[in-house]
């Protein structure tokens, strides 16, 4: 699937928990102050395209357990501000992308499956 996915099409999604739209060559495009509506648990959008910087709405989603935004061209570092938003996370996808930077030295990493490569 290819097109442009942008903000209007989250609006009425406030009870959005899951979205597992991995494998799709979409776009999101949305302003940069955008705040989701919704709070999912599960968000999955490898090989989308978000980049080239790290989305700042994700910064929003403190309910996240599973993160996978794989291949989706992110050429920049990930905002200090998000660490502290992904205590819940038991899986994070960030591979084949080129992220900068360190991951915050006192997340508790020791359940979570993490791929960087």
């Amino acid at each position: 699937m290819m097109g442009v996915v942008s903000e209007i099409h989250f609006a009425n999604l406030t009870r959005l928990s899951y979205l597992d739209g991995s494998g799709n060559n979409l776009t999101l495009k949305v302003h940069d102050g955008w705040i989701p509506t919704f709070q999912v648990r599960a968000l999955m959008l490898a090989s989308w395209q978000l980049g080239p910087q790290f989305p700042a709405w994700l910064q929003y989603q403190g309910q996240l357990e599973t993160l996978d935004i794989s291949n989706i061209g992110i050429c920049n570092s990930i905002p200090q501000l998000f660490w502290p938003k992904i205590s819940n996370l038991w899986q994070l996808n960030l591979s084949r992308n080129q992220i900068r930077g360190e991951i915050q030295e006192n997340l508790r990493f020791s359940l979570v499956l993490l791929w960087l490569t």
